[in-house]
């Protein structure tokens, strides 16, 4: 596990673009986590539990989720 701590305004920000992106499939909860990828650097993990189980988002809304989280963590330092 990583030693670095997610900060208050990185966790704001992936939940504000989870949440504006996702809402509409129902979202549960939304834990973000402080991880490691495969290559021991520090990553950030995004897990989004929905309401009903069959409401997950297709695959180019998850995509587009993802360049926009991505997007926004590079303009706060976040991601290389």
């Amino acid at each position: 596990m990583s030693d670095t701590e997610i900060s208050a305004e990185v966790l704001d920000a992936i939940n504000a673009i989870v949440l504006e992106e996702l809402g509409r499939f129902g979202i549960k909860t939304v834990e973000v986590v402080d991880a490691e990828d495969s290559d021991g650097d520090a990553s950030i993990l995004v897990l989004v539990h929905y309401e009903r189980p069959d409401a997950e988002p297709d695959p180019q809304v998850a995509s587009s989720l993802i360049m926009k989280l991505n997007d926004r963590l590079y303009t706060l330092k976040e991601c290389d």
